[in-house]
């Protein structure tokens, strides 16, 4: 069990600092007792199988099985999964595209405060997403002021996931400005 705790350290290091890096194989003890975890609520385990499923790492992909783990992780406040649900819902990746319920799950990262370090990257990119809503009135009522409004702080952040985000929200706040 120690030797498990001591992967998922790397793991959890992994994931905050290169992307949804996962070291366990699907049919694997490491693997069973992740699954077994994840069943019995633990969050960690729940959004490391939903990256693998998602991405199709040792596991055949099944975005399905990733949005079950991504949604019972989200449900325990996990920022990642929350901001990965939304970001699926947004773009249809695997589900409905749904912009109701990206806007529902993009908010709760959008509007968090205190969060750690390693989740800035996940609020600033919600923050993005819920602007670019506000412009088009994807899921929500369109709102020039609100997108705006969230341009300016994914922007100021300078934590988004792509430099080329952080280029676009100065764009759009400028011609947004000048409109």
């Amino acid at each position: 069990m120690k030797s498990l705790c001591g992967r998922l350290l790397v793991v959890g290091l992994l994931v905050g600092f290169f992307g949804f890096s996962v070291l366990v194989s699907a049919g694997s003890a490491d693997f069973e007792l992740s699954r077994k975890s994840a069943e019995q609520g633990d969050v960690t385990h729940q959004f490391l199988l939903g990256s693998m499923y998602e991405e199709g790492r040792e596991v055949p992909q099944d975005y399905k099985r990733a949005m079950k783990w991504y949604r019972k992780a989200a449900e325990q406040k996990n920022i990642a999964s929350q901001y990965i649900l939304g970001r699926m819902y947004h773009t249809g990746q695997g589900v409905s595209q749904d912009y109701k319920e990206a806007e529902k799950w993009l908010r709760k990262v959008a509007e968090l405060k205190g969060y750690a370090t390693f989740d800035a990257k996940f609020v600033a990119n919600a923050q993005y997403i819920l602007a670019m809503s506000y412009e088009y009135g994807h899921g929500v009522i369109q709102d020039y002021v609100q997108a705006h409004k969230w341009w300016n702080i994914s922007s100021a952040s300078g934590l988004t996931l792509d430099k080329g985000v952080e280029a676009i929200s100065k764009y759009r706040i400028n011609t947004m400005t000048k409109a």
